[in-house]
């Protein structure tokens, strides 16, 4: 079906036409001139010139749509062409006539003649026979395509022969182009063509190939190499056969540089991940090289600049992001598909997916560079050294094995680079740097002295326990179980430390010296409480519904509200628990109809004076409609008490003091704390659900108010001295001595008149003397 438009008022009928909207836009180097979106989804974008006005070509699910840009900032439809239903469509450009094919229905090569007006364009589907030693075969399809400099249009991915590239000359009949040849040997999902040779992306075997083209009837290859992530999606060279650069199509992978100058022996020379998030999962989908430049888009991610003057030491310079669906995790196939950047101007043309054409202006800055040798102050050649920028996230490098490192940022004028690396102690210098220039800079990295230091975990009553530690400070981490007795090597500076064990309080260091003394005892305190920064006590119940988390807490937003905490309650720490935790995009992995539920280990509350929970909670729910669910329960297995539930957002951690746990659970003896989250809404993207839990603890609710007086049990003295006390009793009594928390720190009886009792294993601090007499039942409080 054939739709010519020729006023701007049909647009409005055809297409949605706004200034962005996109939440949280992200940019670098970069200014949005105009958006213009569809009623459906968008693949591939192209671009070409006639009688001095630029047009944009963008393929949509069931078109192509042609743009005017003669103002830049007002996108004027100008033609369409119906075709085939495919989410993959290719477009180029050659000589007045834009080529375009589809990776699904029968489409064959849709030719469209720009050559007269655009009040006069008009197209065909052209459909040949492609002649096979096995038989002729129509071409109905092809995933992409390329026009070199000669006229030679290449097919990558068609119905024919094993998918490799078909080749068409455009010359002789644009409109019915002769087929010429074919490069038979493997699939090939993408084709780059430059001075007769053919670069393949061979994308199920993960590699680039290099063909010669110059006898179209006896192709050759000249070489090929295997990309990072074995993926290769496509490919996209200088112009001169010197460089190739890659992507391969998986979550977290590269964009990697090459020298190609030989191509029986094809060297990397480099690669690119954005620092921030690429280690989340993101996708690098198209490439292309201008004049020292790479433009690349990235599902989910957006459009990124790098500078490749120097192929070895790629630096991003440049960036907008088209995409900020916050329903969608950012490691899916969404967002920004390609970018065209041939148009002799500033501006790009990047089509997304959802989002439809994106009219960008870059500035094309060059890079600041700073390369040298890292070394140890024993001249040891250090490998996996960070190298990282102020205020520069994603350009983050590593020395190599040989001690070599390469870097760079888009910032030039005095900025600050820190050095790290485990174990040595960071160096942050102040450098002064210019645009496409080197600063040539060697580094020597101090070790920090290692200490040896011997943890004894013991109860109070002196008894090896299990439990584990962990050190941090901003260089380093370690977390250690220490199973009674454990001796750990650790740097010998001021660390941050927690201990935690499961049925004893956590025990916290700031700043600590822990070299001032080869052996430390900790007797911890029995009690139930967590942080979770030392903690792994806690097991998900194996459900469809998610996993809970532990770990530091990663920003999630929707629309422009914090989804999820950036950060930690205000406790000892950096970690909470949480329903996710991972790739951004509220709807990615948060709760939905079926519950996440985690389980604490086995507690025993049997001795616990009416017990209470308080805990630290973060909760956001999008619908507030009732059927977001956050509850804590009691659970031995087979009964479960529900002692809190929560439907609501909080907006910030907020803490939840003493809530009371029933009678019956402080019975049991094989108790464990559930946490269960769901969203009866089950309305996917309708309904966003998060919650984060932290600083839990149970105690015991001791109060002197509940002295019974007729009771005749006494303490001598009144103020306890030197740890040793005398409780006397008319009849026979029991007694349970509780700390501050309300936890059980001493328990016995009194048989005859008078009893001794050693409190020598107990740490200074107030304790609660609980006695009851067995005779006449009565219960009496003491403050010791």
């Amino acid at each position: 079906m054939l739709r010519k438009v020729k006023s701007q008022s049909f647009v409005l009928y055809l297409i949605l036409i706004s200034i962005s909207q996109i939440n949280s836009q992200d940019l670098l180097n970069t200014r949005l001139v105009a958006h213009r979106t569809f009623d459906v989804n968008s693949n591939d974008i192209w671009g070409f010139e006639k009688d001095g006005i630029h047009y944009a070509v963008i393929g949509n699910f069931n078109r192509t749509s042609i743009f005017s840009l003669e103002k830049p900032n007002e996108p004027i439809l100008v033609y369409e062409v119906f075709g085939t239903n495919s989410i993959w469509r290719d477009i180029k450009f050659y000589n007045d006539y834009l080529y375009v094919v589809a990776d699904s229905g029968s489409d064959g090569l849709l030719i469209i003649d720009v050559s007269r007006s655009v009040q006069d364009i008009s197209h065909v589907f052209y459909k040949p026979e492609i002649p096979l030693p096995t038989g002729n075969v129509v071409l109905r399809k092809s995933h992409n395509l390329f026009i070199d400099e000669k006229g030679f249009c290449y097919l990558a991915g068609s119905n024919v022969g094993v998918g490799g590239s078909l080749i068409f000359d455009l010359n002789s009949d644009p409109l019915a182009p002769n087929y010429v040849g074919i490069e038979n040997f493997q699939y090939s999902h993408d084709a780059f063509v430059t001075k007769d040779t053919l670069y393949t992306s061979e994308i199920y075997r993960g590699q680039m190939a290099m063909y010669d083209v110059s006898d179209k009837s006896n192709i050759r290859l000249l070489g090929s190499n295997y990309t990072p992530n074995f993926f290769t999606h496509n490919v996209w060279g200088d112009g001169k056969n010197t460089l190739a650069f890659t992507t391969d199509e998986r979550a977290s992978a590269y964009v990697t540089a090459y020298d190609v100058s030989t191509p029986e022996n094809i060297r990397e020379l480099d690669r690119y991940i954005p620092a921030i998030s690429g280690p989340e999962g993101v996708i690098p989908h198209n490439t292309h090289y201008l004049d020292g430049y790479l433009v690349t888009s990235w599902y989910t991610d957006g459009l990124r600049v790098l500078d490749v003057h120097k192929p070895d030491n790629m630096v991003e310079v440049a960036y907008y992001d088209t995409w900020e669906d916050e329903y969608i995790c950012h490691e899916s196939y969404h967002g920004n598909w390609g970018a065209y950047p041939y148009t002799n101007s500033n501006l790009v043309y990047a089509s997304d997916i959802e989002n439809g054409l994106f009219i960008v202006e870059v500035d094309y800055k060059r890079a600041c560079y700073v390369e040298g040798v890292v070394t140890d102050i024993n001249g040891k050649l250090m490998s996996n050294v960070k190298f990282e920028f102020d205020g520069d996230g994603n350009n983050i490098n590593y020395s190599a094995p040989d001690g070599i490192y390469k870097t760079g940022t888009y910032k030039d004028g005095t900025v600050k680079l820190h050095i790290s690396k485990d174990k040595y102690l960071t160096k942050t210098l102040e450098v002064t740097l210019e645009r496409g220039k080197v600063l040539n800079l060697d580094v020597i990295l101090e070790p920090i002295s290692e200490t040896s230091v011997t943890i004894n975990l013991v109860n109070q009553n002196n008894e090896p326990i299990e439990g584990n530690i962990k050190f941090w400070n901003d260089s380093f981490s370690k977390l250690e179980t220490v199973d009674g007795t454990k001796t750990i090597n650790i740097p010998a500076v001021p660390l941050n430390a927690i201990i935690e064990s499961w049925g004893y309080l956590p025990h916290n260091f700031e700043n600590f010296d822990f070299s001032s003394t080869t052996t430390q005892t900790y007797m911890l305190t029995d009690g139930y409480a967590q942080v979770f920064d030392a903690s792994d006590f806690w097991t998900n119940d194996n459900n469809e519904g998610g996993d809970w988390e532990i770990g530091i807490p990663k920003i999630t937003t929707f629309n422009n509200r914090v989804a999820s905490p950036s950060a930690d309650s205000d406790d000892f720490g950096n970690f909470a628990m949480v329903t996710s935790n991972g790739i951004p995009g509220a709807d990615c992995a948060d709760v939905d109809g079926t519950p996440m539920v985690v389980k604490s280990r086995v507690l025993d509350l049997s001795t616990y004076l009416d017990p209470t929970l308080s805990f630290d909670l973060w909760s956001f729910t999008s619908k507030q409609d009732g059927n977001q669910i956050f509850t804590i329960s009691f659970t031995n297995g087979v009964n479960e008490f529900e002692v809190f539930r929560y439907s609501d957002n909080t907006d910030a951690w907020i803490r939840f003091e003493d809530i009371s746990i029933p009678n019956d659970v402080k019975l049991w003896q094989n108790t464990q704390i559930q946490l269960s989250a769901i969203d009866l809404s089950n309305n996917g993207r309708q309904s966003i659900f998060e919650v984060a839990i932290d600083n839990i603890s149970i105690k015991s609710s001791v109060s002197s108010t509940k002295d019974f007086t007729q009771s005749n049990i006494k303490l001598i003295p009144n103020v306890i001295d030197n740890n040793i006390a005398y409780l006397c009793s008319k009849d026979a009594a029991s007694y349970v001595i509780y700390n501050a928390l309300g936890t059980i720190v001493l328990r016995g009886s009194i048989s005859n008149s008078i009893e001794e009792l050693n409190l020598q294993g107990l740490q200074k601090g107030l304790y609660y003397l609980q006695c009851q007499d067995i005779k006449s039942n009565n219960v009496k409080f003491l403050k010791l």
